[in-house]
Order: structure tokens, then sequence, then C-alpha cells
């Protein structure tokens, strides 16, 4: 009697293992998330860290260098737009050199759907995060001239400044976005899929 009232209860224990691990198997959301700015984000052959991410205000004068290179119509933007300012630090996972992810690999989604990409900024500011280089292996990074394994490297401008110490991506920001909260800055891969994730905090 025993042995008849337990069977169903084995039956549905396993189809629901079953169900789990194709969930997990589906490949569904598989990328790695961090809730909150701080905490890096391992996508890869990089772990990705957000230090800090704010709004930009042309006219206060802490914020004019980090639009610096923007001629001073372009910095005016239409009332219903912010500049928004997310500053990453890149750490090398590996013992090989890792080229610096494009800017393509980065974009924010609020909570709509609505997709905001960095713009480009002109080579002569210091702050704005460039791809095309690379970052060295922690192993090797004392003999090099790739800055332990980091971007920015530890010299550097960006690396430098007080609390941000990161390289910049600019966007355009809505002002809807107040209402569409939370924003998360998606890194994707080269086919454009969502690799990991960091929700920014606005």
């Amino acid at each position: 009697m025993r042995i008849a009232l337990l069977r169903p209860l084995v039956v549905a224990g396993l189809a629901l293992a079953a169900l789990a691990l194709g969930a997990c198997s589906s490949g569904g959301d598989a990328h790695a998330r961090a809730d909150n700015e701080g905490v890096y984000v391992n996508a890869g052959p990089i772990a990705y860290q957000v230090q800090i991410s704010r709004l930009l205000n042309p006219a206060a004068v802490e914020d004019r260098e980090f639009l610096a290179g923007l001629p001073f119509d372009q910095q005016q933007l239409p009332p219903d737009e912010e500049w928004f300012g997310v500053w990453v630090r890149l750490q090398n996972q590996t013992e090989a050199t890792q080229p610096i992810p494009g800017r393509e690999r980065y974009r924010i989604v609020d909570a709509q759907g609505a997709v905001y990409r960095p713009i480009d900024l002109p080579p002569e500011n210091p702050f704005a995060y460039r791809a095309g280089g690379a970052v060295g292996s922690p192993s090797t990074a004392a003999s090099t001239m790739d800055g332990n394994g980091l971007y920015p490297v530890v010299d550097s401008a960006a690396a430098r400044t007080g609390p941000l110490a990161g390289a910049m991506l600019l966007f355009r920001l809505k002002t809807s976005v107040y209402q569409n909260r939370p924003l998360e800055l998606e890194l994707v891969d080269t086919a454009g899929r969502p690799a990991g994730s960091v929700t920014l905090d606005l």
C-alpha cells in the first residue's frame, strides 16, 4: 500500500526535475549578472566591473572635462535627453593578452526594451573608453606596459579620476528612462547576444 502511494510522488518529482534540467539546458538567461555596481561580472576571458554610473551636466565645471572634445553645440541636448556616463574597469582572467572589446559590445536597455548605445568620443578625451588595445596578463604585466591585467591602466588619467577609476562610456538617454527603470548595462558577444549585465544605479 505504501509503495502504491509513493509511486505518484516519485513520478511527479522526476517530472519536475526533468523540467528544471530542460530549462537549464535550453539556454534561457544564461549570461552573468550583477544586481548592483561595483561587482565584477565574468563574461568570457575578461571580467567587467561598473565602477559608477551617473548623469552628467555640461553646465557643471566638474562634468565638462568628461565631454572634452565634443563641440559645444553637440553638448547641448534636447530637453527630453540627458548625458549619462558609465565608468567601467576590465580585468584579464587569463594568462594571455586579451583585446579590449569595442563600444558596440555595450548597450543600455531599459525596462520597456529601449536600447541606448554609447557615442563615439574624440581622441583628445582622456577619460573615454577606447577599444583597439589589449589587456595584459596579470602574471606578465609587471614587465610590460599593459598594466597589471587591468584596463584602464593604473597610471592613466581615467584610472586616476577619484572614485570613478574607470574608462567612460557616454550615452544619450531619454528622460523617459526614469519611468522605465531598472536600467541594465548589457555586455554582448560578437553575435549580439547578451553575455553579461549590470543593473545601474539610476
